[in-house]
């Protein structure tokens, strides 16, 4: 905090800092809501700093279309390559995107929330069951939910094997 706190309140213009600590946020929020807005970026959904506007953003609107929500479930599972690689980490990696697909698909169809979506890819049963019932009533209307239908059968009975578990938490 030596040099991050006194920049920030030297600082004439807009300031990113990301922490997870509030003590930069303590040391300068009350100088810098003299100059502008505060924002709160929390994208676990935890509280909000005091004097804070919320800052969201959710895979979950693009993902409407198939191909997006595709391409927001592997740049999500991707970003986990940053460490040292090993041979079977590609494959869990795509494995993960598989699983993310179909319930961000089906929360962007039913307008539902990103806690939603996550309890999903935890594989709370009764969500599983949500996103299957909002697929099958959107496969007639798009080939894109007839897909999802599809990969979805093998989420809600996955075949019982440990590597499976891995991604899986059965």
């Amino acid at each position: 905090m030596g040099v991050l706190v006194p920049a920030i309140l030297a600082h004439p213009g807009p300031v990113v800092s990301t922490s997870i600590k509030e003590d930069v946020y303590d040391a300068t929020a009350i100088a810098r809501t003299r100059m502008g807005r505060l924002w709160h970026f929390n994208p676990d959904g935890g509280e909000l700093l005091p004097g804070c506007t919320p800052l969201r953003w959710s895979p979950i609107p693009a993902s409407r279309d198939w191909s997006a929500a595709i391409a927001l479930a592997s740049s999500m599972t991707d970003v986990v390559e940053s460490g040292g690689e090993d041979k079977n980490s590609s494959f869990f990696r795509i494995k993960a995107a598989v699983l993310i697909v179909p319930p961000l698909h089906a929360a962007a169809l039913e307008d539902k929330p990103m806690t939603w979506m996550l309890r999903a890819v935890a594989n709370h049963r009764k969500t599983i069951e949500e996103v299957q019932e909002i697929l099958d009533a959107n496969a007639k209307l798009t080939a894109e939910a007839a897909i999802a239908a599809g990969e979805l059968e093998g989420i809600r009975d996955p075949p019982r094997h440990p590597r499976w578990g891995l991604c899986h938490g059965g």
